[in-house]
């Protein structure tokens, strides 16, 4: 691809032009190259041999039955983000902007479809919104409050129901995330060590760390998306002890399921977007309390 070719694609984001040619977040090394630095592994070997194959096909080889049901990926992205290192002082992330990409058939990232904008360093507060939106119209807001037990508020802007508010409720004892949308339940959780086991033999792919987001209906979940974070998925150039940090997102949205006595039919009830932007404050959850520790470290060695 030539740089004219290059310039005239990525003319919608202009705004990427201005950051630092060293940056790995630059939008122009999405173009399709050798060392594109988010040319992740990959996502089954099934799908290696055509780059137009469906996503579909990739999805009928990593079904994974949990207790929930079966778990059938209908789309990917690749959130990237270096998160918040072990190593480092106790201070807010300097990413201000985080590109959520399209995946490939062969596991290479394409084009951004969103960008979550943090207005300012010292603030949590961030934007969702479309990368091939010029005026950058949030899409979403999550609003972060001061203090331990002040739960974000997510607002969508731009969604098929409509406008609509939520909180995302967080408990002492968990790192669980929950939250209610279009009149129903949504969890946020973090996969045990056996699901991370299957996942990682299905995948044939590492998996590290795994977020896993589950519609709650009485006793009965179903897994609606997961976000898998491994060796070969993670953000590159970050490590598993890095907390925040941005990996594979695989979404289940589509299709119908039982969910029990009331409710005979009916698809996930969750948008794509809400998807993105929950999955993104369970990772700024993750730096909050990384950089919480850090703090008690920093003041047990200085002392009184």
């Amino acid at each position: 691809m030539d740089a004219k070719k290059s310039n005239n694609g990525l003319r919608r984001l202009s705004s990427y032009s201005a950051i630092d040619p060293q940056n790995p977040f630059d939008a122009a090394s999405i173009a399709p190259s050798s060392k594109n630095p988010f040319d992740t592994a990959s996502l089954a070997p099934s799908t290696a041999a055509s780059t137009s194959a469906s996503l579909l096909s990739h999805a009928s080889s990593t079904t994974i039955t949990h207790t929930s049901g079966p778990f059938t990926p209908t789309s990917c992205l690749q959130i990237q983000t270096s998160g918040h290192s072990m190593v480092s002082l106790p201070t807010p992330p300097k990413t201000l902007e985080t590109p959520i990409f399209t995946v490939g058939a062969t596991g290479r990232c394409e084009v951004p479809v969103y960008i979550s904008i943090r207005p300012l360093r010292t603030k949590g507060h961030c934007d969702l919104v479309r990368a091939d939106d010029e005026t950058r119209t949030p899409i979403a807001t999550t609003r972060y409050r001061l203090g331990p037990s002040a739960d974000p508020v997510v607002e969508i802007l731009d969604d098929a129901t409509g406008r609509s508010e939520f909180t995302m409720e967080t408990r002492w004892t968990s790192r669980t995330l929950a939250f209610g949308f279009g009149g129903q339940r949504f969890e946020w959780r973090y996969g045990g060590r056996k699901e991370r086991k299957r996942v990682a033999e299905a995948r044939g792919e590492g998996c590290d760390n795994l977020l896993i987001l589950e519609r709650v209906v009485g006793d009965e979940r179903r897994q609606v998306a997961r976000l898998v974070r491994g060796e070969e998925t993670r953000t590159p150039g970050t490590k598993k002890s890095n907390a925040g940090n941005g990996g594979r997102l695989e979404l289940s949205l589509e299709g119908e399921w039982s969910s029990g006595d009331g409710v005979d039919k009916g698809g996930s009830g969750i948008s794509e977007a809400v998807v993105v932007v929950t999955v993104l404050v369970m990772l700024k959850k993750e730096i909050d309390r990384m950089r919480g520790w850090q703090a008690v470290v920093i003041a047990g060695v200085l002392g009184p």
